[in-house]
């Protein structure tokens, strides 16, 4: 459920009574910004992003397209049209809701519109997030082949010296077994990395 703090509604119509009525049964909704023609509609997005904007279809045809393209985000846009425009005019992707409805159900289609945007929004955080962990994952395999390799010489190389550590001075043979051990820390370490980058896949 969307807090009802987090929404702004903004109502564009001409009509003041139909604002009024309109800012009323959003007013359980969240905060309502009110706006008569395009100028004062784009004065009102400018200084916030509203979450949804509910527009009067009885404004001049070239000001509802205006204000649509001014919104830039089609799941933004709720027409309110007369119930002579429902079958005349095909908005398309925009949701319409008649002059007719009830305060209830204006209001519900705000609500979901604007859940609906939420859960879109939701869905493309989820999507970078993904996108960022499969690169993390990408640097760790890397990582893990750039040192294995070198390590992989180095261990075979110390494993061969101290297979003569008895002919070694003792300082050699403790710098050889130090370097053993932390070639095998280092191995244990690209492990729980590998593990790592396996079980984010």
């Amino acid at each position: 459920m969307v807090e009802q703090r987090d929404i702004t509604v903004l109502i564009v119509s001409s009509d003041a009574g139909r604002r009024e009525r309109a800012a009323a049964a959003l007013s359980g909704v969240g905060e309502v910004l009110q706006a008569v023609d395009m100028s004062s509609a784009v004065d009102e997005m400018s200084i916030g992003r509203p979450a949804a904007v509910l527009i009067d279809s009885t404004l001049p045809q070239d000001t509802v397209g205006s204000l649509i393209a001014a919104i830039g985000d089609p799941d933004r846009a709720l027409l309110w049209v007369p119930e002579l425009q429902l079958e005349l005019l095909d908005y398309g992707v925009f949701v319409q809701i008649p002059h007719s409805a009830s305060d209830r159900v204006l209001a519900a289609a705000v609500q979901r519109s604007v859940e609906a945007q939420r859960s879109k929004a939701e869905v493309g955080r989820a999507r970078e997030q993904a996108r960022r962990l499969e690169h993390v994952v990408a640097v760790v395999r890397n990582v893990h082949h750039e040192i294995n390799s070198p390590l992989t010489a180095i261990m075979a190389e110390t494993q061969l010296m101290l297979m003569d550590a008895d002919q070694l001075p003792a300082e050699q043979r403790r710098s050889l077994e130090a370097i053993e051990a932390m070639g095998q820390r280092i191995r244990e370490l690209l492990r729980q990395l590998d593990g790592l980058g396996k079980g984010q896949r």
